[in-house]
């Protein structure tokens, strides 16, 4: 009823924060910084794509470029998804790492650049870290995720990077290549 969601609304910052495990030790500066919503500036710049609020950012406080939000996701996942690789050349400049970094899914930013589409992304991430090519979504390879989406250019360049990953079937032993085939992925077309 409306009574119940008002009383919701109204206490939603309190209680999600009861919901939360407490932050790690020495996490006490960042967790102050992040709003009702969990996320950091960096995370909100970064999804935006402000690469000069985001440089800004990062020259204050180079640590924040690996923070989760309270989804799980850094601040480069959210670039990834959106699409915003001079963005995710800066997170990854200071904070490599964070390209091996999964969420709650259990997804990386380059799945997630991968799903979405976005091969300059997906190019930045594979140049920084090229063993992330060799990351799994499940019984998933990233090249059944460009697959499934027929991305074309993206399994393309996924196959460049980690040409060993053709060979990883899924549980019902379906190769990359088959699943591209079986849903009318060829060159040109996506």
């Amino acid at each position: 009823d409306q009574v119940t969601v008002n009383i919701i609304r109204a206490n939603w910052h309190t209680l999600t924060q009861a919901a939360r495990p407490p932050p790690p030790a020495g996490a006490a500066q960042t967790a102050a910084l992040a709003s009702a919503s969990g996320s950091l500036a960096l995370h909100q710049a970064a999804r935006a794509g402000c690469a000069a609020v985001v440089r800004c950012l990062l020259a204050a406080a180079p640590h924040t470029a690996a923070v989760l939000n309270a989804a799980g996701r850094t601040p480069l996942h959210l670039a990834a998804l959106a699409g915003k690789h001079a963005v995710c050349r800066q997170l990854l400049e200071a904070a490599p790492h964070a390209a091996l970094a999964v969420d709650g899914s259990p997804q990386s930013p380059l799945h997630d650049a991968v799903m979405a589409g976005h091969l300059e992304v997906v190019e930045v991430i594979l140049a920084a870290v090229p063993e992330a090519a060799r990351q799994l979504a499940g019984s998933w390879t990233l090249l059944h995720l460009a697959a499934w989406h027929c991305e074309v250019s993206i399994l393309q360049r996924l196959l460049a990077a980690a040409p060993e990953m053709a060979i990883v079937g899924t549980g019902i032993a379906r190769l990359p290549l088959h699943l591209a085939a079986g849903r009318g992925c060829t060159p040109g077309v996506a």
